[in-house]
């Protein structure tokens, strides 16, 4: 039975089709002769019976394919639900470290690490098992806490006998049924297997990863990974080759028509920034006398060539993930659609949820004009109005149907003087601004719909309009009190706040400018905990007890990929 690329095989339990004959099984035939055909029988049904179950697999799963959504999701979920419920480990796979690999493998291994960073694995294979054959995925896609093992592999329709005296010779390889043993010893195992042809692989490497996340999405309903695709074109089929066709295509060095492209680029390749820099943050934490309490990754954040944050994963203590956070920008730079996940089950298993979606437009000034923001509970609309002076007018905050609320602002000499906030068109609260004749502002006073202060902010400069301090205090119940003190631009030394508990913080830069140190110190002036940065980063941080003994030490360590 001829397939076309992607070929995906799923261990469902479904083995019964109208559509694909079943063989008939063996018949004890009277006489002598019966008698010594019925063993070598069994074992050509048993043949038979696999080729036919793998047959119907790669039938069913397409069909259900070409169904609908809802189809789709429940009958393939279910399925493979039925089919996984042994929990499977990383323990029970062996590790080749001397696996070569090839010039495709190689292309394709650094585009699966960009887009899957912590779950693509290479060179493994399920244990040895006493008279069985072994195999050896191209790559393996693993999520432990979903239970999937993914056999992704890359079929050449030939390769080049090396060992022949004329070393242009060339032989068939994955032509239709060539792969059925290797394949069906990854799904009796509870392994998905899926097929690409190089040729697409080397043309359209988005596009089959593309594929790989529908897989995931489908069999688990996590979107994390599709989103990153929403934006690439589906994948077209690819017929596989039988042998004869694999046969000529090697005599006519078909490969040699796209293998081209690994440097030239096709396509997407071409126009494909992708990620450039990925940073892995290592938090390796110590007890008091010395000892490794915990080494785990804490974050993860990748980067485009811009230098545009791209995705940011945070993990919790037991290694899960906290937050998934994807950002797409346009050409210029600005945030155009923002997707945060987070974790619906924090202490046993990723189990990543939609926890908002944001879109941002622009116009040609590359203002922003409208944001919108949907959650699984509310849908927000953001609109932004400027003046003449491209300074902010209106910004409202509403639905399809109706406005929430509205900030009103008031402009003069290109500042904003004064801000007011409306709810249903109800007056709220009023924000007005005073600045100096250098444009600094001076002093920020918050009043409600009676002219009561709600709070304020005072400032001072140094004689380079550089703000040296900045007091706010707030007219609550806790009365609170903020007081910033800076160096230069911007860069605060000193917070002293008030609010139900003191908090004081210290901040020291080095001749950059840079951060270099942050104390956080309690009520009484004693260290409570400290932050050491290097390149704006934190790499320690140490925790004090109140006699101002080391409780435990924290070392950041980072891993960085790319430019």
């Amino acid at each position: 039975m001829s397939s076309n690329y992607p070929i995906v095989f799923i261990p469902f339990d479904n083995d019964i089709s109208i559509m694909i004959e079943k063989p008939h099984a063996p018949r004890l035939e009277k006489g002598f002769f019966g008698i010594l055909s019925l063993k070598s029988d069994k074992q050509r049904y048993k043949n038979e019976l696999e080729k036919h179950n793998k047959q119907y697999r790669t039938y069913e799963y397409q069909n259900i394919l070409n169904g609908s959504e809802e189809l789709r999701a429940f009958s393939i979920q279910q399925e493979f639900i039925n089919k996984s419920k042994g929990k499977r480990s990383l323990e029970e796979y062996r590790n080749f470290d001397k696996i070569k690999r090839g010039l495709t493998e190689d292309f394709f291994l650094k585009k699966l690490k960009n887009n899957f960073p912590l779950n693509i694995y290479t060179g493994l294979v399920i244990k040895e098992f006493f008279g069985r054959k072994t195999f050896v995925p191209d790559f393996v896609f693993i999520d432990e806490s979903k239970n999937i093992f993914i056999d992704i592999e890359i079929d050449e329709p030939y390769f080049t006998d090396q060992d022949s005296s004329n070393s242009t010779e060339t032989s068939p390889i994955h032509y239709v049924g060539a792969d059925d043993e290797r394949d069906n010893y990854f799904l009796q195992n509870g392994w998905i297997v899926i097929r690409f042809s190089e040729e697409q692989i080397v043309k359209y490497p988005n596009r089959c990863q593309k594929e790989i996340a529908k897989i995931i999405f489908q069999l688990t309903d996590d979107y994390s990974y599709l989103w990153i695709f929403s934006n690439t074109k589906d994948l077209k089929t690819m017929k596989q080759w039988d042998y004869n066709e694999a046969k000529i295509m090697g005599e006519n060095k078909y490969r040699h028509s796209y293998l081209k492209f690994l440097n030239e680029g096709f396509e997407e390749n071409g126009t494909d920034t992708g990620i450039v820099k990925r940073t892995i943050c290592w938090n390796r934490e110590f007890s008091n006398d010395g000892k490794l309490k915990t080494n785990r990754i804490e974050r993860v954040m990748e980067y485009d060539n811009k230098g545009n944050l791209t995705l940011d994963i945070e993990y919790m203590i037991n290694n899960l993930v906290e937050k998934k956070t994807i950002m797409k920008y346009n050409n210029s730079g600005s945030l155009i659609e923002k997707l945060r996940f987070e974790n619906h089950n924090r202490h046993e298993k990723n189990d990543l949820y939609v926890k908002f979606i944001e879109y941002y437009y622009y116009n040609e000034k590359n203002q922003i004009t409208e944001k919108r923001e949907q959650t699984n509970y509310s849908f927000y609309i953001y609109k932004y109005k400027y003046d003449a002076n491209d300074l902010l007018m209106e910004e409202t905050k509403g639905d399809e149907n109706k406005v929430f609320f509205r900030d009103v602002y008031k402009n003069k000499n290109g500042k904003c003087t004064e801000r007011s906030n409306f709810q249903l068109n109800k007056l709220i609260y009023v924000i007005t601004n005073l600045y100096d004749s250098s444009g600094n502002l001076l002093k920020c006073v918050k009043r409600d719909d009676k002219n009561n202060i709600l709070s304020q902010h005072e400032m001072d400069y140094d004689n380079n309009n550089d703000v040296i301090k900045d007091v706010s205090f707030e007219h609550n119940s806790f009365n609170t009190e903020h007081i910033l003190s800076y160096i230069s631009k911007g860069k605060f030394s000193e917070l002293k706040s008030k609010s139900g508990f003191a908090l004081w913080v210290k901040r020291t830069y080095d001749e950059k400018l840079e951060v270099k140190e942050e104390i956080y110190l309690r009520e009484n002036g004693s260290i409570s905990f400290k932050t050491i940065y290097k390149e704006n980063l934190e790499v320690e941080k140490i925790n004090y007890d109140v006699n101002g003994n080391i409780e435990h030490k924290t070392i950041y360590e980072y891993e960085n990929w790319g430019a």
